[in-house]
């Protein structure tokens, strides 16, 4: 399991809407799909994929459970390698700063990777920097 607990300089809602636009990309990367966020945040979202693994095809469901706006995000991949679940949690600090409570199930297969869970949770700090970067870059844009 990868968790991690990181305070960002952006607000709870810019980060909400960036994980939400992150799985509107993402959807419409894998199935084509044009995803409105409305539809999202009001019902949450279930699609499949067709993956290959070697020779092998198998399906992949994801399932994008009904977000609570600005607070939490949570989706899921089940395939024939196992359940992994994706959980974001936001907590607004001040007008642009949230603390940010990640976790990532890695499925009965991979629970006992101490070093690779260290590993991945260092890199996911740094991609969530890079994206709260990201944010600020573009508020700054609307602002300029």
């Amino acid at each position: 399991m990868v968790e991690l607990t990181t305070e960002l300089k952006v607000s709870a809602h810019e980060l909400y809407d960036a994980i939400i636009q992150q799985s509107i990309m993402e959807i419409k990367q894998k199935i084509g799909e044009d995803v409105p966020a409305e539809e999202i945040e009001k019902n949450g979202y279930k699609y499949k994929v067709t993956k290959k693994k070697g020779k092998e095809f198998y399906e992949a469901s994801i399932n994008i459970r009904k977000p609570i706006p600005d607070k939490l995000f949570t989706s899921s991949y089940n395939s024939p390698q196992g359940l992994y679940e994706m959980r974001y949690e936001i907590e607004a600090l001040e007008e642009y700063l949230c603390r940010l409570h990640f976790t990532q199930k890695n499925g009965p297969k991979d629970e006992d990777k101490g070093f690779w869970n260290w590993y991945a949770s260092r890199k996911m700090k740094s991609n969530f920097r890079k994206l709260a970067d990201y944010i600020i870059s573009q508020r700054n844009k609307k602002e300029g």
